[in-house]
Order: structure tokens, then sequence, then C-alpha cells
């Protein structure tokens, strides 16, 4: 096993957490500690140009982590009788609708889609809706959806919008200006998954944090990218409250925590194939890591049951769905944390309901998809009658279509015929 000093040998480091001393604390009554801004996360790209400064550690230490004294649990006015899509509103506001709205109409104009009808704040709601139902209602092909098969076909949907205005939402639906955006391969153009701007940045804002890191991210100590270490070892570098880890078990496990000690490396079993358990150091920041998976499992087996949407082959697509069924989970635990909510009521009811409400019934057809016969029943269908038999009202309706639809025609042929007539006997005057 290699021992905190064998793993903290002097070497000289990329690593770079904050040009503030280890010793950072927060004050959770100033307005320092707001949510993340444009102009904060925009300064990640020059945070990561500092990373090639050079910083030498010759030993581990503990981390300071400030104490969380704020109230716990849900924090609205909402009570019982309020509408569930209120709670959605919580997490997912009318302002990202509104911004939707935005973005896809300016993306549609940067495309020079000239048929392009501009989409407002109800039908974006309509839109998501749709993508919600969708979750629930799985079908191989999303268009099938508007198929005229009894059996496959959503009425409901097929009222709510046409499937070419559903293809137009979905090609031109956008979140951001493409004009803004930064190139691929360069500090601009960033997937935020875990990295050292990206944690280093959320501490600076009072949030610990503790993720999983691909080796080759940039800013992470070079000596850590290609370690020779047998299963159980460890090797980390630190600077202030941010360690980098790596350790072996059967893979290299990469970590980039703040909210860990990085001494302090306790027991773990690993069996082998016979069954055989064989025991391993596991340094803190991995088994803090591996302690609250849980919840990611969790809030994945939420998503897995109705996902939302249908595939596309744009990640930022799916990364939206992914970021709208932590919204829609997320509510449905307030909700449920809500003294007076009914205890019974399921996540997939809540998707229901929160799609029922966003869709409101709006409808973009032109053109009303009938849901009822021209005598106020429902649809046409054969039934046995207590009375003698007579012709169905519904069929004498369809009947009468055709035949003004075959006069129609027997009238434009007729038509035809004499004009072809006509032309025959001119043709004839003049020849003699």
């Amino acid at each position: 096993m290699a021992s905190n000093s064998d793993r903290n040998s002097d070497s000289s480091s990329d690593f770079d957490l904050t040009d503030s001393d280890s010793d950072h604390s927060f004050d959770s009554d100033t307005d320092d500690d707001d949510q993340l801004t444009e102009s904060s996360i925009g300064t990640l790209d020059s945070q990561a140009t500092n990373i090639d400064e050079e910083i030498r550690r010759d030993d581990l230490e503990d981390v300071h982590i400030d104490r969380f004294e704020q109230p716990q649990g849900p924090r609205h006015t909402l009570d019982r009788d309020s509408p569930v899509l209120s709670y959605f509103l919580l997490v997912f506001p009318i302002s990202i609708f509104l911004h939707l709205v935005d973005q896809t109409n300016l993306y549609a104009q940067q495309c020079g889609a000239e048929l392009w009808n501009p989409t407002t704040l109800d039908e974006m709601r309509a839109f998501i809706g749709l993508q919600i139902i969708m979750g629930i209602n799985q079908l191989p092909r999303y268009t099938m959806h508007w198929s005229s098969n009894k059996f496959i076909g959503n009425l409901g949907i097929q009222d709510t919008m046409p499937l070419k205005r559903f293809q137009a939402l979905t090609r031109f639906f956008h979140i951001n200006d493409n004009t803004t955006q930064g190139q691929q391969n360069t500090p601009d153009y960033d997937r935020f998954f875990t990295s050292v701007p990206l944690v280093r940045t959320l501490y600076n804002h009072g949030i610990y944090s503790c993720g999983a890191i691909k080796s080759d991210r940039e800013g992470l100590p070079q000596e850590l990218r290609s370690p020779n270490l047998v299963r159980g070892e460890t090797e980390q570098r630190q600077h202030g409250n941010l360690a980098a880890t790596v350790w072996n078990d059967s893979n290299y496990v990469y970590i980039l925590s703040t909210n860990s000690n990085p001494v302090g490396d306790g027991p773990v079993c690993r069996r082998s194939r016979g069954g055989r358990c064989q025991e391993f150091l596991r340094p803190p920041p991995v088994e803090s890591y591996q302690k609250f998976m849980a919840g990611v499992d969790r809030a994945n087996q939420h998503r897995s049951k109705n996902p939302v949407g249908h595939p596309s082959k744009k990640y930022w697509k799916f990364f939206f769905n992914f970021i709208l069924e932590i919204c829609l989970t997320n509510a449905f635990l307030i909700f449920c944390r809500t003294p007076g909510n009914n205890d019974k009521y399921d996540l997939l009811d809540f998707r229901l309901d929160i799609a029922n409400q966003l869709i409101n019934n709006f409808s973009c057809r032109k053109r009303k998809i009938p849901t009822e016969n021209p005598v106020g029943g429902p649809l046409h269908e054969q039934v046995r009658l207590d009375r003698p038999k007579s012709t169905c009202k519904w069929c004498q309706s369809l009947a009468r279509r055709r035949e003004r639809k075959q006069l129609r025609v027997v009238v434009y042929v007729m038509f035809i015929y004499v004009q072809l007539i006509v032309l025959i006997v001119l043709v004839a005057m003049v020849t003699r």
C-alpha cells in the first residue's frame, strides 16, 4: 500500500485552485452566495488559463468545511389546494419558457426559415407538455402518435398540434444563441462535466462538490494522468480544499473534491471471482463519492421510468431532457414533502397532471379533429338496436359528402368533355 508520504513526494503540478488562501470561509448572509451568474460562469475560461502555474506539495492536510446551518426542507407558500403545476414552476419557472420561445424564434430566423410561424409561450408550454406525454405513452417512432390507426394514434396529441408543426418546433427548438457559442476544443466550449475550473468556481460560491473526472481533463495534475499503481494504491495532489485523487480499484478512479479530507484511508472489501473477500484501503474522497452515489441512482431510477421526449442525435437535447426530468422529480419530491398532500399520489400521476396543465386545452390546429358525430353522440360504432332498423345519422352524413364529391367529379369530367368537343369542331372547320 502506498502511504501518505509515498503519494505526496516532492513533485511539480499544474494543479491550481484559487488566488485566495486555503482557509476559505463563507458567509451565508452576504450577497456573494447568490446563484451562479452568467458573468461568474464566464470566468471559467480565464481560470483555466492559469492552471499551468506549478504548485509543489510536500504533504496532505485536512480540508476546512463550514457547518451548514441554514433551514432545510421545502420553503414555499403553496398549500394543498395549489395546482401541481405550481410546484413544477418552482424549479422550472416561466422565465425558462420565455427564453425557449425567444431562442427558438431566433434560431429559425438564423436558419432562414421562410415559412416559419413564430412560436408563443402557450405553444411552447404545450410542446413541453407533449414531450412529457410521449415519455409516458412511448411508441417506436414519435410520428406514430399521429397515426390514423385507432389502436396507435393519440387523439389528444393530434388535436393539440399537427405533425408538421411539431416537427418544425423540434427542428428549430433551441436554448442558446449559436453566435455566442465558443468553438470546440477551446476553453469557451466546455461540457461542464467535473473539471478544475468548475469545481473551483462552485467552491468560491460556497458549494462543496465531489465528482469523477476524466483523466484527460484540463487542469488535472500531469503526474496523475498516467499513474503506475497496483490495486488499492492511491496517488493524490492538493491545493487548499481542492484535492485530486486517483485510486486503483478494478480500474483507475479519478476524483476531484472539495468536501473530503485527502488523508484517513479506510478499509473496503472487494470480492474476487471465487467469492473471497479481499480488503483494500480506500481514500476518503472516493468513499464520499461512492457513499452518495445512491442519491444519483434513485434520481436515475425516477428518470428511467418515463423518459421525456424522444431520442436525438444532438447531445444538448439529451442534456435538456435530463434537466427537465430532474425538475419533474424535484417538483414531485417538494409536493410529497408538503404537509397535507396525498401520499398515494405517485410520480406518474404527477407527470400526467403537469402535462395536462401545461397544455391547458391549447390547440394550434386550424381545423379540429372530430371527437363527436353530428348528433352529439360518441364516434360512430355498430350497436344492436331495440327498434326497427334505420339509416345511421353518421353514415347519412358521410354518404352525402361522398355524393357531393362524386357530383363535383362528374361535373368536372363533363366540362372537360364539352371543351374537347368544341376543340374538335373548331379544328375541323379550320381544316376545310
